[in-house]
């Protein structure tokens, strides 16, 4: 499964593919699910952060370190035997899912299965989970530990921090971190919240993100991966699959059945 249809996005990340197969999974279409954890099963995402079709990987991008902790979600959806489980790690000095930063950040720590007592120890402030140790800018992807890769004792953190995001959130949802590019929002962050939010049993939240993904969509009924937080147009890769996999999967907890 590719990230989006368009030169430099035309290839397969992890996180979107695992992401991907899960939502694919539970809409049914279980032998799509199945290929697409199957091939994720067969790469080494230790080496680079994409990889053709074929499985080569594809430089230019830093080694991701949620990666192994996607991969480990895909196996674990279809009871794979753990090919990669025991490598589920390798999370510190790397990049996020922001890919423009690396370090010890939050979304990789939670993906790589870090304690909840070491994740409070490195990233709990008074407001929230930040993305940086020391740092007080609120990361959504504390999101991830209430859904994707749940870790109970952080619920209370996971709630302050996306009440307080959601709390500035645009017509057209939220952006993944605190002081990123202004005016912009991202569409995956704002599902995945809605996700978490319904979740920890804040309806209410959830409904009202889930609204403004919806008005982030085209016309044609797609989701881009970020839009203009004043007027909703695309900014960027259309469609994306990591946002549609965490729509759905949004949507799936929301209303289920």
């Amino acid at each position: 499964m590719i990230a989006g249809d368009r030169p430099g996005w035309h290839y397969v990340w992890p996180r979107d593919a695992a992401t991907g197969a899960t939502a694919l999974k539970q809409a049914g279409l279980v032998t799509q699910a199945f290929w697409v954890t199957s091939f994720l099963a067969g790469v080494d995402f230790d080496s680079v952060a994409r990889f053709n079709p074929n499985e080569e990987p594809v430089p230019g991008r830093s080694v991701a370190g949620d990666a192994s902790g996607w991969i480990w979600l895909a196996e674990r959806e279809f009871g794979m035997a753990p090919l990669h489980t025991g490598l589920r790690g390798g999370w510190r000095g790397r990049q996020d899912y922001g890919e423009n930063a690396s370090g010890d950040l939050l979304g990789n720590a939670i993906a790589a299965g870090v304690p909840a007592h070491q994740i409070k120890r490195l990233f709990l402030s008074p407001r929230g989970l930040v993305r940086e140790q020391g740092g007080d800018e609120l990361d959504s992807s504390a999101a991830w530990a209430a859904t994707v890769f749940p870790q109970p004792k952080l619920r209370d953190a996971v709630r302050r921090t996306l009440l307080a995001m959601t709390g500035e959130s645009t017509r057209y949802g939220i952006p993944p971190i605190e002081g990123w590019t202004p005016g912009e929002v991202w569409t995956a962050p704002t599902a995945w919240s809605a996700w978490a939010l319904t979740e920890l049993g804040d309806t209410s939240t959830a409904d009202r993100l889930l609204g403004e993904l919806h008005r982030a969509e085209t016309p044609q009924g797609t989701l881009p991966e970020r839009v203009d937080a004043t007027d909703g147009h695309p900014t960027s890769t259309t469609p994306l699959a990591w946002s549609h996999a965490f729509a759905i999967l949004a949507l799936r907890a929301r209303y289920p059945g």
